[in-house]
């Protein structure tokens, strides 16, 4: 995994709002190509006419160039228009076959606007009472109010004779033709229905767009409203695609790193502690990954720590059974010399001295090593109680002195006055001083100066206890804390069990403190103890 990533990594969440918002836009679309199509077919084989493409073409009515005008998107596929000026004159037939001749003013003013908002409802009476009758309803579109509202109306006759009206159109009676435009429809032309755009030209001259266009048949209705099924159907499997698409994608984002980690924990239940992953993705996953190595690297080292522990003890059996196995050895065959009868009376006391001190080195050496195991019990616990250390360093050194001169060596000891109030256990701090002390005496020769040096600080408070002896060798000064370590090569020959430092330093680390070796040149001994304040 790398740790430092040039590009930082986006969030799982960031992931599926990404992934969203494509799957949103795919959608979209889709949705608009099938609608752009679907309008494409309409237009392409019906030819529809909006009222949009009449306005972006304008300009070219205005130049006169009415040749250049798409009539397909204007008209419709097979309509067409004709252009009248301000006389009412017919100056351009875009179908001179279909077209008419001329249009009578009349004709022309009946032709409803093709952007008007007005338009008309027209109904044929056929009840006997009111046979022949037309109700020609008015209407008009406002769009602020968005509803349809009546204007007024007209009534005329079967022969088209205007009986009543409430909108003045000067007109008396409307002739066939009249009649037919007044209701958009093409009276020459069957299926085709008529508009009439007004405009003017560069020079404002006014001029009248008249247009006929094609009504879809019920054929034609039938095929668009199978278009309009098939358009839906389109839509919905499209967008199952996308979803199965999307939703495989969001699996495989997922489903890879997961592949990963689950690859990496069966190599390492397969005893493989070198596995580690490499993945860059969404930083939740990233971060789990990073986790699984540092797993790794701790679990990897506490195998390591494991192992050296394995050793170590499997040192300290063979260690003991040494150092067991040499008193035992010297009292099993003087106590057979003596039974067996060989030894001479005059040699008796000796055998039997050296036995009783072999038996007592033995005795220190089993007590040695039964306190040792019972700091590595888990179950062993220090009792910490709220004390002077000061006083409890002084009480120590009165007891401990005498002992200290009438073995040759000299105490020093640099105790400040005012007290020091530390938690601590007593009785196990003692024998941390008796353990230091003890090795001093046991590997120096007389004349030489035990020290006691405490100072404090805002955080910590700081115990030197040392000599002014031989010194520890390079050798042995780095693994000195560690069981069965003495000094045999530059102290006397080897004394004691080699646990007195091991001990001590449990009971320190216990205290939650340090213990260390300091010294210079190999000349003299210097044990700092470092406690921290609570």
């Amino acid at each position: 995994m790398k740790k430092n990533r040039q590009k930082k990594s986006r969030s799982f969440f960031a992931l599926l709002i990404k992934n969203y918002i494509m799957f949103t836009l795919a959608v979209v679309l889709v949705a608009a190509a099938i609608i752009y199509s679907f309008f494409y077919l309409e237009n392409e084989f019906f030819g529809y006419s909006h009222p949009e493409k009449l306005l972006a073409q304008t300009e070219l009515l205005r130049e006169g160039n009415y040749d250049s005008l798409n009539k397909k998107d204007l008209f419709g596929k097979e309509g067409f228009f004709e252009i009248l000026n301000q006389e009412n004159k017919m100056i351009y037939k875009s179908d001179p076959k279909k077209s008419v001749s001329a249009y009578t003013l009349s004709e022309v003013s009946c032709v409803p606007e093709y952007f008007s908002s007005r338009f008309l409802y027209v109904t044929e009476y056929t009840k006997k009472e009111e046979a022949g009758r037309i109700l020609i309803e008015v209407s008009s579109y406002d769009e602020e109010a968005q509803q349809v509202e009546q204007i007024g109306y007209l009534i005329l006759d079967d022969k088209k004779n205007v009986l009543e009206d409430t909108v003045p159109m000067g007109k008396t009676k409307f002739t066939d033709t009249e009649y037919q435009y007044l209701r958009n429809l093409d009276a020459l032309h069957e299926g085709y229905t008529i508009y009439k755009y007004s405009f003017t030209d560069e020079s404002g001259e006014l001029f009248t767009l008249v247009m006929h266009q094609k009504d879809l048949s019920n054929e034609s209705y039938s095929i668009v409203s199978t278009f309009y099924r098939f358009q839906i159907v389109l839509f919905v499997l499209c967008y199952l695609m996308l979803i199965t698409f999307f939703v495989y994608w969001m699996n495989r984002k997922v489903k890879k790193p997961l592949e990963i980690l689950n690859h990496a924990i069966l190599e390492v239940t397969d005893g493989k502690r070198d596995s580690q992953i490499t993945y860059t993705g969404p930083s939740e996953f990233e971060k789990i990954c990073e986790s699984f190595n540092q797993m790794s690297d701790k679990l990897k080292e506490s195998e390591k720590r494991q192992q050296s522990l394995v050793e170590e003890k499997q040192k300290l059996l063979a260690d003991i059974s040494h150092d067991l196995k040499t008193p035992i050895t010297v009292i099993q065959g003087y106590a057979k010399a003596i039974n067996d009868g060989i030894i001479a009376e005059s040699e008796k006391e000796k055998y039997l001295n050296t036995i009783y001190y072999k038996a007592n080195g033995l005795a220190e050496l089993i007590q040695v090593f039964y306190e040792y195991s019972r700091l590595e019990h888990p179950d062993f616990l220090i009792v910490k109680e709220k004390r002077d250390l000061c006083e409890t360093i002084r009480e120590y050194l009165a007891c401990k002195y005498e002992e200290i001169t009438m073995h040759g060596f000299f105490l020093e000891a640099d105790i400040p006055s005012e007290p020091i109030v530390l938690m601590f256990d007593a009785i196990q701090l003692k024998r941390v001083f008796e353990n230091i002390i003890g090795n001093s005496m046991k590997h120096n020769e007389k004349g030489v100066t035990i020290f006691f040096f405490l100072k404090q600080t805002e955080k910590v408070v700081e115990l030197t206890i040392g000599d002014n002896g031989k010194g520890i060798p390079e050798g042995i000064a780095e693994t000195l804390f560690e069981a069965f370590v003495v000094g045999d090569e530059s102290r006397n020959n080897k004394q004691g069990s080699g646990l007195g430092l091991a001990i001590a330093r449990k009971i320190i680390e216990a205290h939650n403190g340090t213990i260390e070796l300091m010294q210079k040149d190999n000349v003299g001994m210097s044990i700092v103890i470092t406690l921290r304040r609570e």
